[in-house]
């Protein structure tokens, strides 16, 4: 009976993770036969069938649930342990992952990587980019560390930790003469802070905002407003950047506020490795009494 190896508990994990044999070889520059051989050989080492193979798909059994849902704490204690064997004292070293969209990351997190590349150059900082729902699910699998959301989904399950209180608005471009009336603007797909938008301006003005565009990136809707005379709705926080202030302003139409709060978020029942802790910190010491008030 072949020992009990690491690495195959790592192709296992992987293929889960990232949906599939060939993704989880690329993860680790192996060929797509080593990471299935590694996984049978996890298999008659633990005695137990991980994996069904469907048509298109791979489906966990049981015990493979079971493995899956403790792998994450398992290679995440060995990558620790190097981290510690091979950091001398008072040097930060390792991997940290964190999941965001690329909005918040380009509107938030630029001056602190910077920051983190001075302060521990040691440290390799990987982003994934997704919406709430995404990052919800990275961190039940343990592929990403830590998270940066928005309240737009249940975080009841997740440690929270409250960074920016902010508004979604209407913003144009300041160097613009503001149109008479604003009857069409740019928005994301239809979601929930749009729907609210677009139902106050009904009940004030008696007519549609219109989607003249709908773009799943508020980093493009500002982009196209800015030098332009159209109209972007999207959240403030895009505005913390320090190059983008007075660039554009939000369209006095007096609409209800449609806030939203922003949350550090991570899985509560698994610990963070010290690097990751030290940048978990600086993240919330920055942002959490930030305001654009």
């Amino acid at each position: 009976m072949p020992s009990f190896n690491l690495q195959h508990l790592k192709y296992f994990y992987d293929t889960i993770r990232l949906g599939g044999v060939s993704q989880a070889a690329q993860e680790s520059h192996v060929s797509q036969s080593a990471v299935s051989q590694g996984i049978a050989k996890l298999e008659i080492c633990l005695g137990k069938a991980l994996l069904v193979h469907r048509k298109n798909r791979i489906q966990l059994t049981e015990e493979g649930n079971g493995v899956f849902a403790q792998a994450a704490s398992v290679l995440k204690a060995v990558d620790e342990l190097e981290e510690s064997i091979h950091t001398s004292e008072g040097e930060f070293s390792g991997q940290i992952v964190v999941g965001c969209t690329h909005s918040l990351a380009q509107s938030l997190l630029v001056d602190l990587i910077h920051r983190l590349n001075v302060e521990a150059p040691k440290v390799t900082l990987k982003l994934r980019f997704g919406h709430t729902a995404l990052v919800k699910q990275w961190l039940s699998e343990g592929s990403v560390d830590f998270g940066i959301a928005l309240d737009n989904e249940d975080l009841s399950a997740l440690e929270t930790v409250l960074l920016y209180r902010g508004r979604f608005e209407l913003f144009r471009d300041v160097s613009k003469t503001p149109p008479d009336k604003i009857r069409e603007a740019i928005f994301s797909e239809p979601r929930p802070e749009v729907h609210m938008i677009k139902r106050a301006y009904h009940e004030l003005f008696g007519t549609e905002l219109v989607s003249v565009m709908e773009i799943s990136s508020w980093e493009m809707i500002f982009s196209l407003v800015c030098g332009s005379t159209q109209i972007g709705f999207f959240p403030d926080y895009l505005m913390l950047h320090p190059e983008r202030k007075g660039l554009l302003v939000p369209c006095d139409l007096g609409l209800p506020e449609v806030p939203y709060r922003l949350f550090l978020v991570r899985d509560r029942a698994v610990p963070l490795s010290r690097s990751t802790e030290f940048f978990f910190e600086m993240v919330k010491t920055r942002f959490v009494s930030k305001s654009l008030t």
